[in-house]
């Protein structure tokens, strides 16, 4: 698998299971027409987030969200951030339009199903998450060449280190209601994690992300490291919070701050409301780019 994971140069893969001109079967099944048909009328992203009161039967939308390389269409490898900054660092990434309902989405690898048991069962669990503050799978994609499955997903717009460092590179100042909009979109999203049991393993900056104008958590079938039991809450949102520290001190005040809000006042999380919800993380995103 290594040698997938290399590259000749920034944003080209080596090894890349999609074609900028997939070849078409030109006599297809009546049962992937039937497919095409539903993912053309409501597309992959609505169907499987629930936005949708379409009702399938479960051996259907195992055949709807599983498809072929042929079912997408390469658009680039290695796709950029909002900024220009490279996903997923250490996995094959790809953006692709889907040929069935003509959306794009973002693909990287997940495992293979030539020896990796392990991630097979930890991705029959992750494959299933949906909110609103994690990455969700909409669904595989196998190669049926090298027998690699592909996560197909959308793309965010920018990670939280991105983020953050264009914040402390300008030295401008963040509100509270920045602050109050992560620390509630994190909690919410590490208390799912718990409620669940699922493992986890360490967050970074680089693996939160900024997508439909709220932070979501990378998708644990994502990971690239050993994962473990979640337990605190509110321990493992300090300890994310503690990361933006090592970037700057210009701001280094108030995320103690709001370290210290968590750590003494065990009702604070509880309390937070809606004053978050008027902070836009796109349009600091817009500025600054601008």
């Amino acid at each position: 698998m290594e040698n997938l994971l290399r590259n000749f140069a920034p944003g080209v893969h080596i090894y890349s299971p999609f074609s900028k001109s997939p070849e078409q079967d030109p006599m297809p099944t009546l049962q992937k027409l039937c497919r095409n048909a539903v993912l053309k009328h409501v597309t992959l992203r609505r169907l499987t987030t629930g936005e949708t009161s379409l009702h399938l039967p479960k051996r259907l939308w195992k055949h709807i969200a599983e498809l072929s390389t042929a079912d997408l269409k390469l658009i680039e490898c290695a796709p950029t951030d909002a900024f220009n900054g490279y996903f997923f660092y250490k996995a094959l990434t790809y953006k692709v339009l889907c040929l069935c309902d003509e959306q794009q989405y973002m693909v990287t690898y997940g495992y293979s199903k030539n020896g990796e048991v392990k991630k097979k069962a930890d991705h029959d669990q992750w494959v299933k998450i949906r909110h609103k503050n994690f990455l969700s799978v909409y669904a595989t994609v196998t190669d049926e060449s090298t027998q690699n499955v592909f996560y197909i997903y959308d793309q965010p717009h920018t990670s939280l280190e991105e983020l953050w460092e264009k914040i402390c590179e300008k030295q401008i100042p963040v509100p509270d209601a920045f602050f109050i909009r992560l620390t509630s979109d994190l909690y919410e999203a590490l208390l799912f994690l718990i409620s669940k049991g699922l493992q986890r393993r360490e967050f970074c900056l680089h693996n939160i992300y900024i997508m439909n104008d709220r932070l979501v958590l990378e998708n644990g079938s994502m990971c690239k490291a050993l994962k473990t039991e979640s337990s605190n809450g509110e321990y493992m949102l300090i300890e994310i919070l503690k990361l933006l520290l090592t970037k700057d001190s210009f701001h280094s005040k108030t995320v103690w701050k709001w370290i210290k809000k968590i750590e003494y006042h065990k009702c604070f999380l509880r309390n937070l409301n809606e004053n978050g919800n008027s902070f836009s993380f796109g349009k600091l995103i817009q500025n600054l780019k601008g």
